[in-house]
């Protein structure tokens, strides 16, 4: 508090009596807690910014891996082992469906009496059941 005190009292001094005396002022002043805190919140906001741009730069390494494992992924599914496992696992499905088929099929029907003499080309009522039935597939029935 002495410091104040003696500011006051000098600036007293000039307003009232003019000072005369051409004392140098002094330079060298103390930081005002205005400035400390200023300095010290700066300082704060620097280093909480920080592990910021570092988490994101780690986040955006992150996302660029997972781009590359998923680009990776995809030709890996795309491969031609994984495609004949494709065509295996379709092949099933229509082998299935044709058994259902050839069950709820009437042989004395319009149907089951043309189907009767298709299936004589095949080696069994199942192939020729599948081949019909991706023919009706494939003409959108």
């Amino acid at each position: 508090m002495g410091d104040i005190d003696d500011l006051l009292n000098e600036l007293k001094q000039d307003y009232q009596g003019g000072r005369t005396s051409n004392k140098p002022q002094p330079v060298d002043r103390k930081p005002q807690p205005s400035d400390s805190l200023e300095q010290l919140l700066h300082e704060i906001k620097r280093e909480v910014d920080k592990p910021v741009q570092s988490t994101s730069d780690s986040k955006d390494s992150k996302t660029k891996e997972l781009a590359v494992n998923l680009s990776e992924n995809v030709n890996v599914i795309k491969s031609p082992a994984n495609e004949e496992q494709t065509e295996k696992r379709r092949r099933e499905a229509l082998k299935e469906k044709a058994r259902r088929w050839l069950q709820k099929l009437n042989p004395e029907s319009e149907e089951g009496m043309w189907f009767e003499e298709f299936s004589y080309s095949y080696e069994s009522k199942l192939e020729a059941a599948m081949t019909y039935l991706e023919a009706l597939k494939e003409a959108g029935k």
